[in-house]
């Protein structure tokens, strides 16, 4: 049986770095950036931005950079929407607050689900956020933000959220 390899283009964002490129997946993506025997994501073709306030160094193009799973704290997949995906039956309007970004927008859960336990017991570190816009909370060396009808965000990096209506 052979392997499924799609190519999509990523936007990835870290507390200090922002990765753009291909990311090449076998099968379908979340089920690929939460398959736990993938740490490591490979972007192709990638711009690496610092975006630290007074970084010393520009925006690099290599053939290829490797971000660690664990770093990322925002993903987006584009080509890849929302009707590419299942989501769960009850949403949570949240504002996620992580070190350097907040995000509001819909997460998902069980129908018994409540806010408390929107990032705690769910496999994989990428949960699915529709709605999204994106904002700065610190001073970056370049603009980041924006709203996208889909993004992943890292449980793992957020500090704290609240509920909003």
């Amino acid at each position: 049986m052979e392997i499924k390899v799609n190519e999509y283009p990523v936007e990835m964002l870290s507390t200090d770095l922002q990765v753009a490129g291909t990311l090449s997946t076998r099968g379908h993506p979340p089920l690929y950036i939460n398959d736990p025997q993938v740490s490591i994501l490979t972007v192709e073709n990638a711009t690496v931005t610092p975006l630290m306030a007074g970084a010393r160094i520009g925006p690099m193009n290599v053939p290829a950079t490797y971000v660690p799973k664990v770093w990322i704290d925002i993903l987006l997949i584009g080509d890849f929407s929302v009707s590419d995906i299942s989501l769960l039956p009850k949403t949570f309007r949240l504002i996620c607050f992580m070190a350097s970004y907040a995000v509001r927008g819909t997460l998902y859960g069980g129908v018994e689900m409540q806010p408390a336990d929107v990032f705690g017991s769910r496999t994989g570190p990428f949960l699915p956020v529709t709605d999204a816009e994106v904002f700065a909370i610190r001073p970056l060396a370049v603009e980041v933000g924006g709203t996208a009808d889909l993004i992943y965000l890292n449980r793992q990096s957020v500090q704290a959220y609240h509920a909003i209506s």
